[in-house]
């Protein structure tokens, strides 16, 4: 991240960042907490889907991008963004999901 700090800019990729919220801190977590729901599986594999359909985008996110010649910056505004957003959505997903599930 230090190599890059430099080059991380918000202004210039809020699209970048607005599409990676909505993908990753709602559709991604949407779908996944329906398969928990949907699929005749145990209800600790259920759980485990539900919590991790509710992370943000991790910093490995970062590492692929570097190791495979992508976009640097734009893996931070990922990162950033979906973090950020996280603080608000990762509860309310998880809270939501557990209940879909018949945890309570």
């Amino acid at each position: 991240m230090a190599d890059f700090w430099g080059e991380f800019r918000t202004t210039s990729g809020v699209g970048v960042m607005v599409l990676s919220v909505f993908v990753r801190n709602a559709l991604c977590p949407l779908g996944f907490i329906l398969l928990a729901w949907l699929l005749p599986v145990s209800l600790e594999l259920k759980e485990t889907l539900v919590v991790q359909a509710a992370m943000p985008a991790g910093v490995f996110t970062l590492v692929l991008s570097r190791h495979h010649g992508g976009n640097v910056p734009v893996a931070l505004q990922v990162i950033f963004s979906t973090m950020g957003a996280a603080i608000v959505t990762l509860p309310l997903w998880i809270h939501l999901g557990m209940r879909l599930i018949g945890v309570k």
